[in-house]
Formats: structure tokens, C-alpha cells, sequence
């Protein structure tokens, strides 16, 4: 058992890898590694655990902002050599590193080296798609960014755990030889975290499409040619965005500030 934000909660263990309920671990992971192991070379992968900030939900007035993006482009390469390791560094990741490997200032902890030879360091100061939650979050509830580590309000998912290690989204063909498992862990994510509103930056086609059933009750209310909010409802009691992606440049390049006023009313309206 762990202890998490005031929750305790059942995790697996080794010999027993199935579902806990209202944990995200378990048998999808390590259905998911195994599929993944038997379709690609697992040196040239990367994978993604979700991240929850520690002051997620800190107590009821919480915003519980839950933002779930595409997949990476390149994250922490797949160095476990069983399902069982992989669960476990799901587990590890998910309870324990949270937003640690970013400084204060939102810069990464640590530097990477780039193809070129250059040192680079990691900075959401620098990215359309951090710095339009920023503001997305300043608007549902402005005290949150009032502090210095901002993101620890908010959990960070993607649709997809397993993408190419070096800079690039997984293609067709990867996303649909993990699409079960990550539709299920999606839903065990939203069941552990309960968040009050899920921003889906994703845009609509060939990415939350895939996922639409499971939110029956979001329905489709915009053109990603020429709108930012692709789709808006309730999954239970949660309110659903989704949207286009803030970063994109065609069709149409978003403003950063508008984009984070139509979430926010996108949001208000869902009743």
C-alpha cells in the first residue's frame, strides 16, 4: 500500500500485475509493454508515464485541470526488459516524480544533448503548448498562477504512453497497435485522478477520434480549419474540452490569448 496525496491506495506486486480499481497500474501496462515488445524495437522507443502535480488536489476547491495531449516526441527511453519492470517503473514514476524534473522556473532539471552536439535544457517557457495551459489555468482559477511552480496544479497525460525516441509523434500504425491498452489506461487515468475538467489538446481527427466512444456525452462542435474548440461535454461530472493544438502553424496559427479565453468559456458552458 502507498500513501498519495492523502489517498491510500493498492498497488501491485510482483506475481500480481491485475488492475486495482482505482489505480491506473497494473495488467494494462504490462499488456501494453508486451504488445508494443512483439511490434517494435524497443531501443528505439520512448515512454511516457502520467505526471501529477502535488498541488493537484490539495483539497475540495481544487481545479482538478486535467490536460491530456497527443503522445511525445521522445521522452525516456524503454530500457526495461520484462512487463514486470515496465510496470514497475510506471509505478515508481507515477507516485514519486510527478513535475520534479522541472526547476522552479520551468526549466528542466537536467540538459540533453542534441543531434548537433549542443547542450539544451528543456524550457515550458518556450513551448506554445505549456505556455497556453498557463494561461488556460489563470483564467478557471487565477490563484494557481499566482505561484512560482504553476504546473503543480494540474495533472499531464497524452492519448498515447509509447512514441519513436527521437522527436517524433507516433504514426498510424504505432498508435494502432497500442490503442486498447491506451484506451483503457485513459479511463483507469480519469477514474485515479478524478479531475474536474480534462482539456483534450489534441484536436479531433486521427487523434481523439480514436477515443470519442468512451465520451459519448462530448460531442463535436467545431472545424479544426478554422476553430480552436474542436468538442465540449460532460463525462459524468467532468467537464470535457477538446482543442486544436495551440502550437500548430496551418491551416491557421492560434492566438495564444484567445486560445485561452475560449477554453475557459468552453468550459463555463458545459452544464
Amino acid at each position: 500500500m502507498v500513501k498519495k496525496n492523502g489517498r491510500v491506495i493498492e498497488l501491485p506486486v510482483s506475481g500480481s500485475l491485475h488492475p486495482t480499481g482505482a489505480s491506473i497500474l497494473g495488467e494494462n501496462y504490462a499488456s501494453l509493454y508486451r504488445e508494443i515488445e512483439s511490434n517494435y524495437e524497443l531501443s528505439e522507443l520512448s515512454r511516457f508515464f502520467p505526471m501529477e502535480g502535488s498541488s493537484f488536489r490539495d483539497d475540495s476547491d481544487a481545479v482538478g485541470l486535467m490536460v491530456v495531449g497527443r503522445c511525445v516526441n521522445g521522452w525516456t527511453p524503454i530500457t526495461e526488459t520484462n512487463d514486470e519492470e515496465f510496470t514497475k517503473s510506471a509505478v515508481r514514476e507515477i507516485f514519486d516524480i510527478g513535475f520534479q524534473w522541472l526547476r522552479d522556473d520551468g526549466k528542466a532539471v537536467d540538459t540533453y544533448i542534441r543531434d548537433d552536439g549542443k547542450e539544451c535544457r528543456y524550457n515550458i517557457n518556450r513551448s506554445a503548448f505549456w505556455r497556453s495551459i498557463k494561461k488556460s489555468l489563470n483564467l478557471i482559477a487565477p490563484y494557481t498562477c499566482d505561484e512560482l511552480r504553476w504546473f503543480e496544479n494540474i495533472v499531464w497525460s497524452n492519448l498515447y504512453p509509447i512514441a519513436p525516441k527521437d522527436r517524433y509523434n507516433a504514426d498510424y500504425n504505432m498508435r494502432c497497435v497500442q490503442l486498447k491498452w491506451s484506451r483503457d489506461i485513459l479511463l483507469k487515468q480519469i477514474e485515479f485522478y478524478k479531475p474536474k475538467h480534462i482539456l483534450f489538446i489534441t484536436d479531433w481527427e486521427d487523434w481523439f477520434s480514436a477515443f470519442a466512444d468512451l465520451f459519448p456525452a462530448v460531442e463535436k462542435v467545431g472545424d479544426s480549419t478554422k476553430d480552436i474548440i474542436i468538442g465540449k461535454g460532460l463525462h459524468g461530472e467532468r467537464k470535457v474540452v477538446v482543442t486544436i493544438r495551440p502550437d500548430r502553424t496551418t491551416p491557421f496559427k492560434p492566438s495564444e490569448d484567445v486560445y485561452a479565453q475560449e477554453v475557459y468559456t468552453a468550459f463555463q458552458e458545459i452544464r
